[in-house]
């Protein structure tokens, strides 16, 4: 079995801005219209998932799977 490591803060950060940085690059080729408008919205909305999911599975959004994104809806609907 994998032990399991937590980087430090100063690394944990570094690392979220990377997904951050893949999943604007993953989005901005998929959706069209004008960046300031919705999409930019959506672009938001996503790199705050990708940091939510990385944070718990350190996987990137080129990895993901079905998993971890029902994850990230039941968690996050299940707060008031």
């Amino acid at each position: 079995m994998r032990e399991r490591v937590t980087p430090g803060p100063s690394l944990k950060k570094e690392l979220t801005l990377v997904w951050e940085v893949h999943m604007e690059h993953l989005l901005n080729r998929k959706l069209k219209g004008n960046r300031g408008t919705r999409v930019k919205e959506h672009t938001q909305r996503a790199k705050k998932i990708a940091a939510v999911i990385w944070t718990r599975f350190h996987v990137g959004p080129y990895q993901y799977q079905v998993k971890h994104l029902k994850w990230y809806l039941d968690t996050k609907n299940s707060t008031p």
